[in-house]
């Protein structure tokens, strides 16, 4: 859109009434199995996504990047919303003048692309963001969201012997121990409700 002759991108979004994950605190445990649910749900139909791109290839799979409790709005109505989702992504196909490109693919980049304590290994060492990654990510947030911080969730472990194992397996140092997919995650917690 060009506002008094210059060219201003701008993004608009819907208003949620309600709090982060981070502040919204049920006391019903079926309410937060419920919340983790819909959001490994909502992840899965996102990684299974199939588009075309910027190229031409058909391609699989949209990632956050960055899940973290202070990335999800729960709204009045209990329903979770994920939020910030891919906004470099997003102001880059806007114009790349916004995200300068060689800011994309420069070390700086990997620092600012998640956020420490949230984000897998891989993805701090080496800027990588996949499913794994998202996985990872909404297993550090599941543990914060069960037992109010993930140290005091590893140290107490106040959550079932089932719950605790998918988290754990979730936040695995190597990807290969996480579950494979999403979709995995959501049919787990699924049967936990």
């Amino acid at each position: 859109m060009t506002i008094g002759g210059t060219r201003t991108a701008f993004m608009v979004t819907d208003f949620i009434e309600g709090s982060t994950l981070d502040r919204w605190k049920p006391a019903a445990f079926a309410d937060k199995l419920r919340v983790a649910t819909v959001l490994a749900g909502a992840l899965a139909v996102c990684h299974a996504t199939k588009y075309i791109d910027a190229l031409g290839f058909q391609a699989q799979g949209v990632f956050h990047g960055d899940i973290k409790p202070s990335n999800i709005m729960v709204g009045a109505n209990g329903r979770p919303v994920i939020i910030d989702f891919l906004q470099v992504d997003v102001h880059r196909l806007i114009d790349p003048s916004i995200v300068d490109p060689e800011l994309l693919t420069s070390r700086s980049a990997t620092d600012t692309l998640g956020t420490p304590g949230f984000m897998a290994p891989e993805q701090e060492r080496h800027g990588i963001i996949t499913e794994s990654t998202d996985i990872y990510s909404l297993g550090m947030t599941l543990a914060d969201l069960f037992s109010g911080s993930v140290a005091w969730f590893v140290a107490r472990r106040d959550v079932s012997l089932e719950l605790a194992k998918l988290i754990d397996g979730m936040i695995a140092p190597d990807p290969a121990d996480r579950p494979r997919r999403m979709a995995d995650v959501n049919a787990a917690l699924a049967a936990m409700a």
